[in-house]
């Protein structure tokens, strides 16, 4: 190959067409990638589908393939969380992994809602209480998220004091399903 001195033009190579079959298939998957790309862009959940996807999908979920699915779903890519104990978690892989730490301290664990999530423009929120079913909750928070283009741009959790009028609810229930149980026992009456 001869070098180039300062003064010499390079040689200009003569563009030829594609062959027009080639030229439409081409045509054909740039379109495609377009479609895919504005496909992504205007899938959108509600406010209140992410939060409760949040919930279930992705910090209460224990299969860790279902967990990265539901992130990558309801996540943009460089989506963050922010944890009240200081941490901020960025991108799907960092939450993916402090969702599994979060997870792994209570796998029995189950998210319940309080009330139905409220929205406001691109944000919501959503009181919840976890622990053990059928066992009163051990914790309470409230999730509040950013949304952007129906996908979570960030969520931000609050860990909240466990509302004593809902503890009374279940202290009260719990109490009357024992009530029942002892007087079905005595009475002879069984399920």
């Amino acid at each position: 190959m001869a070098e180039l001195d300062n003064n010499d033009e390079p040689e200009v190579l003569a563009v030829v067409p594609l062959p027009p079959a080639v030229e439409r298939r081409r045509s054909e998957v740039m379109l495609a990638r377009v479609m895919v790309v504005r496909l992504e862009n205007t899938m959108s959940n509600s406010i209140s589908t992410l939060l409760l996807r949040n919930l279930s999908d992705v910090f209460g979920e224990n299969d860790l393939v279902r967990r990265r699915a539901g992130i990558d779903e309801i996540f943009h890519e460089d989506a963050v969380f922010y944890d009240p104990k200081g941490g901020v978690f960025r991108g799907r892989d960092e939450i993916d992994r402090i969702a599994g730490v979060i997870k792994a301290k209570h796998p029995d664990f189950e998210y319940q809602p309080l009330f139905p999530p409220e929205e406001l423009g691109d944000a919501g929120r959503v009181r919840w209480v976890s622990g053990t079913p059928g066992k009163p909750p051990a914790y309470a928070g409230t999730d509040f998220i950013v949304a952007w283009n129906g996908r979570i741009a960030s969520v931000y959790l609050f860990l909240d004091n466990l509302p004593q009028d809902k503890m009374r609810d279940l202290n009260e229930i719990e109490c009357f399903v024992k009530a029942v149980s002892r007087r079905s026992l005595r009475f002879g009456i069984t399920a």
